[in-house]
């Protein structure tokens, strides 16, 4: 019996580490984060979905791409007696098929380091760059993040792997059974992940020239139609549900395109290459976005609007603001292009910073973004060096690593390319990790042979890539703010009634702010009324009335905040202010009328809190998840 070599032990190794680092993250996060019992920003929109689904009740038009939804929901029907739950009229999934679904992640994290080092092995012929593939791809920290979410990105990265080894195998072979495959990976891809749409496009341009060139007639007109055929398959099924709903004919099932390309390169849009919600979204998510943007259409234009018909709108309206102004366009997708290099993550909803305070495995020293990417750009500096007399394969094994070269080269191009249109270079970049992996381990052992064999040319290339990462890096490693992060978490600890730590949350965030958000000191003064501190609530919502005068919700919280110090009469002269404000609302009309009978009665004792509800709706509306 043949005994396992070093690299087999290796690999195992690297296997059960792997394993074993992503069951102590995820028994983390279901002990200690609030966000995986109350799911937050996209996460949340994900939920209810998953849940309609779940129920056999989805009988809403996508607007985002629709598998990843649909399988979670068919994978909690299938493993739970009871798997949805209602909270606050919204349907959600209950703990055991959100703990399946994040155990999917997982599995699915290392299917996508499985096939890193199958994709580096077809590259290289090389087994050492297999493992060295895998140990990137397995130990990547962002990854393993974001396998413990509701989030798409380790479901992305697999099966952007899987696709580029179908690619590999259609350039190598030009047969039909490969294209088809080819396309179906695509076609599933569509409706995983938006960025895949780019990815279609540029695959069936270089698949259509390739075999113009190399094929003749009848196997090629057969290899192409089996590649649209595959690619459709997925999408039909979506489609003709869009249609049944009454929205039409589309070639794309979900209609956020246009919407998130004007929301990411509008002109009154602050930040470069960061996330700013446009002025009209109610709150910085999915539902926020699709509610915020059909009704500015139709405000615009006059007249009711298909869901298809808004995304049209808006992308007619992205493409005229980037033509009136193309240098902001393409400042913006270089700002893009370098935030794509940064070590650390951005925060929008979640905040690996942050959260890596309750996990000891994202505090581990694992292969981060920045690192994983500068390790990639090295490969692609090296990499065609080492080929150089270095006794390259030739006949079929040869063809067989120029496929997978290519295939890798090109997918990674079209992903990156197509996140410069769109203001998410954090979570969007993770799916190409194995591809990363890859490339990254052609040029290690590349920059191993340069330096075993002395070589001056890549060596002088190697002291340029670090002079300039030594100037590049401290330039964008600025502080990073986790107050978005500590928002989310503490509007989650609200809904958990932990409103002590919500209240910590709130205050820390503010604080980073230079307490000058009203939304969040408003937060931070519901959150402290309800904590039992009203003496602090009250200062809060006094600072948020200041820095909002226009505004009616901060003066409804702090009618409450002087409800529960026995303070009616004042609190009779917020209500007054706050419904003057807000044009008449009723829940707030009924707070001032019980007010005003404490006024009257002289009562100092705190409001009870069911009486306190129509106010606490009014500051609840602000939530933005």
């Amino acid at each position: 019996m043949r005994k396992p070599g070093p690299a087999s032990l290796a690999f195992v190794g690297v296997l059960a580490l792997a394993a074993f680092l992503r069951f102590e993250h995820g028994s983390e996060v279901a002990r200690r984060d609030v966000l995986a019992r109350i799911p937050a920003g996209d996460e949340h929109t994900f939920d209810a979905w998953a849940a309609r689904v779940a129920q056999g009740r989805d009988e809403a038009i996508p607007y985002q791409a629709p598998l990843y939804p649909t399988l979670v929901g068919g994978l909690a029907r299938v493993s739970a007696s009871k798997p949805v739950h209602e909270r606050n009229g919204v349907p959600g999934l209950e703990p055991e098929p959100l703990a399946a679904a994040r155990l999917s992640g997982a599995l699915l994290g290392l299917l996508a380091s499985l096939l890193a080092a199958r994709l580096a092995l077809l590259a290289t012929g090389d087994r050492r760059a297999a493992l060295v593939a895998f140990a990137l791809c397995a130990l990547a920290k962002p990854l393993v993040y974001y396998e413990a979410t509701l989030l798409r990105e380790a479901a992305a990265a697999a099966l952007l792997a899987a696709l580029a080894l179908a690619y590999a195998k259609a350039r190598e072979s030009a047969s039909a059974t490969d294209h088809a495959a080819l396309g179906l990976a695509l076609g599933l891809g569509v409706v995983l992940r938006e960025n895949f749409v780019l990815v279609l496009a540029v695959v069936l341009v270089e698949r259509t020239f390739a075999l113009v060139r190399q094929t003749p007639g009848r196997e090629r007109a057969g290899a192409l139609a089996l590649l649209v055929v595959g690619a459709a398959l997925p999408i039909v099924h979506f489609d003709a549900k869009v249609w049944r709903l009454g929205d039409g004919v589309h070639p794309l099932p979900h209609w956020n395109s246009g919407c998130i390309l004007y929301q990411s390169n509008r002109r009154d849009h602050a930040a470069l290459g960061g996330y700013e919600k446009a002025p009209f979204v109610p709150f910085a998510n999915a539902d926020g976005e699709a509610q915020g943007f059909h009704s500015e259409a139709e405000r615009r234009l006059g007249r009711s609007l298909g869901f298809h018909e808004t995304e049209a709108f808006w992308r007619t309206e992205a493409l005229r603001e980037v033509a009136g102004e193309p240098l902001l366009f393409f400042k913006r997708a270089l700002d893009r292009a370098l935030r794509s290099l940064v070590p650390w993550e951005e925060a929008h909803q979640r905040d690996p910073d942050l959260d890596a305070r309750g996990s000891w495995v994202l505090r581990a020293p694992l292969v981060g973004q920045g690192a994983l990417v500068l390790l990639a750009l090295a490969g692609l500096i090296f990499a065609p060096f080492s080929r150089r007399g270095s006794g390259a394969a030739s006949g079929a094994s040869g063809e067989r690593e120029r496929a997978t070269r290519g295939a890798v080269g090109i997918l990674l191009l079209a992903w990156w390319a197509s996140f410069l249109f769109a203001a998410f270079t954090t979570r969007y970049r993770v799916a190409a990790i194995p591809l990363l992996a890859v490339v990254a381990a052609q040029g290690g052992l590349a920059l191993a042979r340069i330096v075993r064999e002395r070589r001056a040319g890549p060596l002088v290339a190697l002291a340029l890539l670090a002079g300039f990462l030594l100037v590049f890096l401290p330039w964008k490693r600025a502080p990073h703010d986790v107050s978005n992060g500590l928002r989310t978490r503490a509007l989650a600890l609200m809904e958990a009634g932990e409103f002590g730590a919500a209240a910590a949350d709130f205050d820390e965030a503010s604080f980073l702010r230079e307490d000058r958000d009203a939304d969040l000191l408003a937060h931070l003064g519901e959150a402290r009324v309800r904590s039992g501190a009203p003496r602090l609530a009250r200062a809060a919502y006094g600072r948020a009335c200041a820095l909002a005068p226009g505004e009616s919700a901060p003066l409804a919280g702090l009618a409450l905040a002087e409800l529960a110090l026995g303070r009616p009469r004042a609190a009779v002269s917020a209500l007054e202010a706050a419904i003057a404000r807000s044009g008449g609302d009723p829940g707030l009309a009924r707070t001032l009328e019980i007010a005003r009978r404490r006024a009257a009665a002289g009562a100092d004792a705190s409001l009870p809190a069911g009486e306190s509800d129509p106010a606490r709706a009014t500051v609840r509306a602000r939530s933005p998840d």
